[in-house]
């Protein structure tokens, strides 16, 4: 039989979250998962403040399951978000009563509802699934991310994108012009960037792009001429098998 320590160790929310978490870009981009790199100072201030007193009832469960919050630091140049959480008094102690019970079927049921609150789509994470979208959000548009820290300060970093991985389509270019082709268009990028000894495997476009570029008469003829339907599905298909790109539309706000 599990302890309440076991149930919410970070292994066993991460294997939750596993099974929940949808396949964004941003998830892509800056996975998410609980950890146990934290720091517990039991006693400090000596002779400098007040001695801080761990309370018993800290050690039942993992540190990080006793207080909520969420912090950022940074590892390698990179930003991180470190988060906390709390089991509240009530839900801990009906769960201590069915881990007494020895009812494994209510036990896993009570703990997938604490999960859910713990790492859902509206749960605990909901916040840091916001804060990473907003993340992605500035670098996809700038290639640079400011942070704010919790003291009201913050930081830039800057991730020194080169400009040629992003194309502005302008003039006679623009996909809602009957004189562009956007399937040239996506080829001769890729091709220019591959000349160039880089790897390309996706084109990112915001939906109001890839709106325009479903509707070209190009992309329709080709749909039309392999006898599919004109659907968001068959679209990217055949956009995907003839530029060998594989298209991703970001339409987060």
């Amino acid at each position: 039989m599990k302890g309440l320590t076991e149930i919410f160790k970070a292994s066993a929310l991460n294997k939750y979250y596993a099974g929940v978490k949808e396949e964004t870009l941003a998830e892509t981009m800056f996975p998410m998962a609980y950890n146990n790199d934290f720091d517990l100072n039991v006693i400090n201030g000596i002779g400098n403040g007040a001695v801080e007193v761990i309370q018993f009832s800290n050690f039942d469960a993992d540190i990080l399951a006793r207080d909520w919050g969420y912090r950022t630091h940074t590892k390698e140049g990179k930003e991180f978000f470190r988060e906390r959480m709390v089991i509240p008094e009530k839900e801990r102690m009906t769960l201590f009563q069915f881990l007494n019970s020895k009812d494994e079927s209510l036990i896993q049921s009570y703990t997938a509802q604490l999960y859910e609150t713990f790492a859902g789509k509206a749960g605990f994470l909901a916040s840091v699934r916001a804060l990473v979208t907003y993340t992605v959000s500035q670098l996809l548009s700038t290639g640079k991310v400011t942070y704010i820290a919790e003291n009201g300060g913050g930081r830039t970093a800057d991730y020194k994108l080169s400009a040629d991985l992003k194309e502005t389509l302008a003039g006679t270019a623009v996909w809602s012009a009957a004189t562009s082709d956007p399937l040239e268009d996506l080829n001769r990028w890729r091709e220019k960037l591959e000349s160039k000894d880089k790897k390309v495997e996706i084109a990112l476009m915001n939906k109001n792009t890839f709106n325009k570029l479903k509707k070209h008469a190009t992309v329709l003829k080709i749909v039309s001429d392999a006898k599919l339907s004109p659907s968001k599905a068959n679209i990217l298909d055949k956009i995907e098998e003839m530029t060998e790109l594989k298209v991703l539309i970001w339409d987060e706000k």
